[in-house]
Order: C-alpha cells, then sequence, then structure tokens
C-alpha cells in the first residue's frame, strides 16, 4: 500500500454518518456555492470551519454559512496567503 494511504476497511471504520467533529477546518472558497452546502454540514457535525475569501466583502456570506470567522487573502500576509491559496 502506497505511503499515506488507508485501506478500504480503515475507511469504512472512520467514516460515521453523524459523527460528531472538533477540529478546525479551513474552508477555501468560502463564499462560493459548493461551500453554501459544506460549510453548514461541517458546523452541524461540530466542527470550527474558519472561511477565506477573494474579497472582503464576501467574508460575511461565509460568516452567514456558519464560518466561525471570514478571512480575506487580500489582508493575509504574503507568507500566510502562500500556505493557504498558492
Amino acid at each position: 500500500m502506497p505511503f499515506g494511504s488507508i485501506s478500504h476497511s480503515d475507511r469504512r471504520q472512520h467514516a460515521h454518518v453523524g459523527e460528531v467533529m472538533s477540529v478546525t477546518i479551513l474552508a477555501v472558497g468560502a463564499a462560493g456555492d459548493l461551500a453554501g452546502l459544506v460549510i453548514p454540514a461541517l458546523v452541524d457535525r461540530g466542527a470550527l470551519v474558519r472561511g477565506l475569501v477573494r474579497k472582503p466583502e464576501q467574508v460575511q456570506t461565509a460568516k452567514d454559512r456558519g464560518a466561525h470567522e471570514g478571512f480575506c487573502r487580500k489582508f493575509l500576509s504574503t507568507f500566510a496567503a502562500r500556505l493557504v491559496m498558492p
């Protein structure tokens, strides 16, 4: 099995429908159409979601979808922006 892979049986063990999470997730493109579905689902499962958007006016959209906080890449440092948006 290649490095970093998990077997099919391992995937089944870790994929529990309705499982509650306690993680922080960065949602890149948090104002996009897909994020409108994903962010609320993650929040419902207990994840703390931070939303990254392109434009400052999109920050509120990310928060309205359930993101704990929103960030605009325009205001990130050059180093941080390269880490999350190559």
